[in-house]
This record gives structure tokens, sequence and C-alpha cells, in this order.
């Protein structure tokens, strides 16, 4: 008689097939069953006896070792000594394990079900539907992740858990292999990035995880039923050995490298949702500098954008490159009343490089239907200027402006150019899309046009269509549909159909990330709207706040008048709009906030004489004074046209509370919360009520992200790097009992013993000085700590 194994991951039904048999062959008589992770397991294996007690228990039928866990080789020859034994004694065996367990590797009297064999079939499909009528069926499906028993017809939830047990079960290495399967979704398997130095794991993947699907050559491979968000999340706890393992110092060089893969397959959303989720805002911005230019010219916008966004939330240290990428995005995905304030800005800018600025003025020029003389000035400046510090790209774009009042449009200047300037297509198609623009505004002769279709024509012969070309073809074929000679563009039309809907599929995305009352009131508005937007605001400079260790404020390129806030009520009233960003606050609830004690009319007038002084300190030399607005009672701070050090922590706490991150991502985000929290909220302010309450809101929720790090890092095994968020958070507040708590369980369990009596000793002198006496549980926890039973 031989012994049976199934072998596979978990969630394929090793469990229930054994279950299945025992009930079906011996109807759940005669069968013992022994879970092979407990403990009791490796002792009795290890005592020599195990094979004769369990023929005592079940002289003939059937024994079932569940979940055999990784044995060494002098473990293996045990049990597999045991199995002998009980064979030949009649009795049936089945071992049940995972891959990476593989028991009785070398044992020949074995039969082996694998993974591919507990795959789903057609009928097996039908019944499992049949049984919970909850689930989807997947009718005809040829997708190996929904012929998994734990998967099929279930949630992303389900799948998440499932690929988190294999990375969690499996070597590094192996875990790696998958992780970038997963993540690249397809592509060649010589070209992975770890599958090279580590082909033989691959093979093992391959081989028991038949959701990786690899073609009969061997040379391609491709990973489906699994989504990159699913993939991400799964895998985060577990990046940064997989990163070691696949020979990566850090966990974002990992996924950088991985990043840099997808980018060359041209699977630019995959790698918008990797960049996100997987690194922190330091080389999610790096990388955006580098590659935002690349995405969007393969019309790449939706999640670029969102990628944008995960940084600008709370960062102060945007680069004006990267607000001219997301003002560029922003006008094809829909939310122009954003976009064309920024364009204006930067094209003004005198400190950016000058292609930049060129092209923000062209994208400008270009979405805007009436454009007059005077609008073209205060929008693109004197251009000339620009000639002695101007690059081949920026050439490429002067070509047109220093040309803009042809008679043609600027058209002939900009194709001499491309002749001129090699290398530089994009920036000559853009510029070209803004010399037919012009050209059809002016009237210009359908020759002119003509010759730029002829210089088009270039991107209907097989080159793949980029952002600046269908700008182009776009320009072409509304300046044709105008002058009604069809002929002229018609190869043009296609395309620019195409492009036009996946652009339009870009929108749809987008406004799906951002379905919220905003948009719902018009957030997206039409071009006609932008424009006038522009027109009447050419630039609204940035207001920076910082509250945290001390208040300073300034706007950019504007000199503020600091004695408005030498007022403590002007300096909370503005710490309360500014935490209640893109809120409406209510009159009444400010004045009573400010000023507890005095009646509501009595709070009413000083609350209108600190508003005065604000609203003063806060007036750009236009007169203008966009930042803070009052209507029907209410107030207002404008969050899109601020910057400030709280809107940065809420960003990392969410992030820390929230993301399943490793050793290195934590680490990191600790660096930027100490930089931003780098103080209390407004010192010296402290007998203000609203301050008082302020502050102790942000200090309970920087504590409480930093516990929240703390014990996710002590589930990963990293108690070293969880006792320094546990000092840090008693650091920050050094009254909170669960701070004391954590620090003295991850001293117990690093062995910090004398160390865990100084943390006591502490904490009951905190409490003293607030009249309290140590808790029972406290009592108890160092009861246990210095009895050596443990630790919670």
């Amino acid at each position: 008689m031989r012994v049976r194994r199934i072998v596979a991951p978990a969630s394929f039904g090793k469990t229930s097939l054994a279950l299945g048999y025992a009930s079906v062959v011996f109807g759940f008589e005669r069968v013992c069953w022994v879970s092979a992770t407990s403990p009791c397991f490796v002792r009795d294996l290890d005592g020599g006896s195990m094979g004769v007690e369990l023929l005592d228990i079940v002289p003939e039928g059937l024994v079932v070792f569940e979940d055999v866990p990784a044995l060494d080789a002098h473990r293996n020859s045990l049990l597999e000594d045991v199995c002998r034994t009980l064979t030949s004694a009649g009795v049936e065996v089945i071992l049940t394990a995972t891959p990476a367990s593989n028991p009785l590797p070398t044992c020949d009297a074995c039969d082996t079900l694998t993974a591919r064999d507990l795959m789903y079939d057609e009928n097996e499909l039908s019944m499992a539907r049949m049984s919970d009528p909850s689930l989807r069926i997947v009718e005809g499906s040829s997708c190996p992740a929904d012929r998994i028993a734990g998967v099929a017809m279930r949630d992303d939830i389900a799948r998440e858990r499932f690929l988190s047990s294999i990375f969690c079960d499996e070597s590094p290495a192996v875990a790696a292999v998958l992780f970038e399967s997963l993540v690249l979704g397809r592509g060649s398997v010589d070209g992975l990035v770890v599958g090279g130095a580590l082909r033989s794991c691959f093979d093992y993947v391959e081989m028991h995880y038949p959701f990786v699907e690899v073609d009969s050559d061997g040379g391609e491979f491709q990973v489906r039923g699994f989504s990159i968000d699913v993939s991400i999340r799964a895998g985060l706890p577990y990046l940064k050995r997989m990163a070691l393992a696949a020979g990566f110092e850090e966990s974002s060089a990992f996924v950088v490298h991985l990043a840099s893969e997808l980018l060359a397959a041209g699977r630019y959303e995959r790698v918008s949702r990797l960049m996100s989720s997987a690194v922190g805002v330091r080389t999610k911005t790096q990388w955006l500098r580098s590659h935002q230019d690349e995405c969007a010219e393969a019309l790449s916008l939706a999640s670029v954008e969102e990628l944008y966004e995960s940084i600008a939330s709370g960062s102060v240290l945007l680069s004006d490159a990267l607000r001219a990428g997301s003002a560029m995005r922003r006008l094809f995905i829909g939310n122009t009343l954003r976009a064309f304030d920024i364009l204006a800005r930067l094209s003004a800018n005198p400190e950016l490089p000058a292609a930049c600025r060129l092209k923000c003025s062209s994208l400008a020029f270009l979405h805007a239907e009436k454009v007059d003389r005077a609008c073209r000035v205060l929008l693109h400046g004197d251009y000339r200027a620009l000639l002695s510090k101007a690059d081949a790209k920026a050439v490429a774009y002067l070509s047109f402006w220093l040309h803009v009042d042809d008679k043609d449009g600027g058209v002939q200047s900009v194709l001499l150019s491309s002749r001129k300037t090699l290398g530089e297509d994009e920036a000559h198609a853009l510029a070209l899309a803004c010399a037919v623009h012009n050209a059809r505004l002016q009237g210009s002769d359908v020759e002119s046009i003509r010759l730029a279709c002829v210089w088009a024509a270039r991107y209907v012969s097989g080159r793949a269509m980029c952002l600046s070309a269908f700008v182009l073809l776009r320009e072409l074929v509304a300046y044709v549909d105008v002058e009604g000679a069809s002929p002229l563009v018609s190869p043009f039309c296609s395309m620019v159909e195409r492009c036009q809907a996946q652009i339009a599929s870009q929108q749809a995305l987008y406004r799906r990330a951002h379905a919220s009352e905003d948009v719902m009131r018009g957030r997206f508005v039409g071009l006609e709207s932008g424009l006038t937007l522009m027109r009447s605001r050419p630039r609204t400079p940035l207001l920076r706040i910082k509250l945290f260790g001390g208040f300073q404020l300034g706007i950019d390129g504007v000199d503020i008048n600091m004695e408005y806030f030498s007022r403590m009520k002007v300096r909370a009233l503005l710490a309360l709009l500014v935490i209640e960003a893109d809120k409406d606050v209510p009159r009444d609830t400010v004045a009573e906030r400010l000023w507890p004690d005095s009646s509501l009319s009595k709070a009413r007038h000083n609350l209108n004489s600190t508003y005065s002084r604000l609203k003063k300190a806060l007036t750009l030399p236009s007169g203008e004074s966009p930042y803070v607005t009052r209507t029907q009672n209410v107030l207002r701070l404008r969050g899109a046209l601020v910057e400030s050090d709280t809107m940065n922590l809420n960003d990392v706490c969410h992030t820390m509370r929230f993301n399943r991150l490793d050793a290195d991502g934590y680490n990191r985000l600790l660096g930027e919360l100490r930089a931003v929290y780098s103080g209390e909220l407004l010192p010296g302010d402290g007998c203000d009520y609203l301050v008082n309450y302020a502050r102790n809101e942000f200090r309970h929720k920087t504590v409480d992200a930093v516990l929240c790090a703390a014990r996710a890092l002590q589930t990963q095994g990293e108690n070293e790097m969880a006792l320094l968020f546990a000092r840090q958070a008693i650091e920050w507040d050094a009254y909170r009992e669960d701070c004391y708590e954590m620090l003295m369980n991850l001293q117990a369990r690093c062995g910090q013993r004398p160390a865990t009596g100084e943390t006591w000793s502490l904490y009951c002198r905190r409490m003293r000085e607030l009249g309290m006496e140590p808790s029972l549980h406290m009592n108890k926890l160092y009861a246990r700590i210095i009895s050596s039973e443990g630790v919670a």
C-alpha cells in the first residue's frame, strides 16, 4: 500500500479532498486525523513511537496528517518510517502539505496529487455554485485562477488572502519570482528581473502554481485573475525579504526595477498603481519627475494623476515641473479649472526651464478657442528673451511662438524648424498643432495646412500614437471640418477617433476615482470657463503655513505684514480654518470656539474684527484675498491654494495606519513624521481653548499612528524596529498608558528586562503626577513579565 501526498498551496482544497475520501470510503469510521501543525506532532515524531501509537488507535483504516510542516532530513526519515509502519499494517495514509513544506521528497512509495490535479472542472464549478447561490459562476472560464477552490467565484478579499498565505509560506526567492510575475502580468520568462538569477525558482513556481501560465515554448508567461492592487497588497508585508532575495538592498529599489519593466512593456496603468502603493513619497516624487512625460505621451493620464495626487496631498516640496505635468493631464481628463490656472502661472515663471514654460504656454493656447493678442501677451510673455537659453526642445516650441502673428499662423516656421532640429518630433508636433490652431483662428489658406498634413503623415504609418501627435491630428481634422476639404486628412480621422475614445476612458477613470460632492457640484467645467478664470486670475500665489514647532507663514513672491499675526486670536483663527480646509465652518461655531467665555453677540463682534485683520494680512498686491472667504455666515479656506504641515501630517498618519508596509516603509514614514511634527501646535499660545484642543487632537492622532505602526512591525517580527516607534510614542505623549504597555511588551520580547523595569518605574511616576495609581491591567502585565510567563 502506498502513501498518498496532496501537495498544493492553501485554498486549493487539500483538506476538503481528504475529508471527502474519509467520508466516502470510511464513512468517518476508523479515521484518525493528526494536525501536524501542533507542537505535539514534532515531539511525538522525535520520540520514535508515533507509528506504534497510531496503530493502537486505528489498527486498520485511515490516518490523515494535515498540513505537514517543513521538516529537516532526519525528521523526514522519521516520518517515512511512521508511514511505512502504518501501511505495512494495512492502514491507509494521506499527507497534506504546501509546496514549501514538501514532506517525504525522496520516498518512492508515494502517490502525489499537485495543485494542477485539484483545479475545478466545469462540473465542479457548477456544483460549487449550487451549494452556495451567493457565489458568482464563471461559465466556460479559461482563467486558471477562477478554478482554484478557495478563489473561484470569490471577491478580491479572498484572492488577497490566498496570495498573502503563499508569500508567507514560501521562501523569499520563490516569493520574489511569484510577486514579479503577478505585478508584470505577462512577459518574457528570460526578461524577469529575478527570473534570470533564479530560473530554478520560476520552474518551481510554474510547477506548483498553475495560475502562472507558460506557453508551450517556455518563453512567455502570463498571470490572470489577480488584479494589480490585490497582488501588491498581498506582497507588501514581505517586500523587504523578497527584495533581498532578488539582490536589492532596499525594497524601493526592487519596486523601481519592476516599474522599469512595466514601462518598457508599455503597461502604464499597472506601473502607476505599483508606484502609488509600494513606495514612499520621496521615491514616488523622483519616479514621477523622471517618467511623467513618457506616461502622458502614451495617453496614460488618470492613474498617473492619481499618483501625483497621492504625493501632492501632503507634500510642500513639489517642483513646478510636477505641477506642470499635472496641469497637462488635467486638461485632457477634464479638470480644466485648476489646470488653466497652473499653466498660466508656470508659463510666466522665469525660474522654470524654457522648454517647460513653453510647453505650458502651448497647452494653454491649444485649449483656448478664442485667444486675442492681449491674452497671448498675458499668458505667454516675451518669448524672444528665451532664445539665449533655449535648448533643442525649446527651439521647437519657439518656432511657433516667435511667428504667432505670421499670415499662416506659424505653420511654415515650425516645418522649417523641424527640418533643422532633428530628434524633437514630439515638441514639433505640439508646436505644429498650435500653429494649425492659430491658422484656423486666423482663417489662413489651405496650402499651409496641406504641408502640415504631409509632415503629420508619419504618425499614420505604423508609429504608435502619442499625445502630441493626437493633438496635432485633432487640430488638422478640426481645420478640415471648417474648410470642408475632408479628403485632405481622411487618413487621420480614424486614429483621432481611437485616441479620443482612449482619452474618454481616461476621463471616466478619473471621474470614478473622484466621484465626490465637489465633482457633482461642477469641479469639471468646460474650456470656456477655464479660459475665463485664466484671464481674470492669471496667477494665484501659494500660501504656505507652518503651525508645528512655531508659526511661520509665506506667500510665493509676496511680502506679508506679520504684525497682523501678533494677536493670538488671528493665529488661532487661521489654524482653525487650515485644519478645516475646504469645509464650510459656521460663523457662530468659530466664534464660540475662539471666545467660549463671551456672549454670542460679543463673540461675533470679536470674530468680525479678527477676520478683518486676517483678510488684510492675506491680501495680494492686486487687491485680491482669495485664500479665505466668508459667505452666508460660513467661513472657508480654499485648500487648493494652501500648503500646510497639518495637511502633510494627516497624510503621513493615514498612510502609517492603513497601508501595509515593510520595515523600511514604516521607518521612512517615521522620519517624515518627525520632520513634520517638529513641535506642538502653535507653541506659546497655550491659554487659548481652541489651540489646546487642536494640539491634543494632533498629538493623539500622531501617537495613534506610531503605535499602529509598532503593532504592525511586531506582527512582522521586527521587534527592534518596533521599539523605536514605541519610544517615540512616549516621547510625544508621556501620559498615555497604551504607549508604556507597548514599550514594555516589546522590551520583554527583545530580552531587555532591566529596561522593562525602568519603563515600569517611569510609568508609575507619570501616573502619580496625575494623582493616579497604576492600573490593574498594567500591574498584571508587569507581573507576567518579571515572572517570565510571557507577554501579550
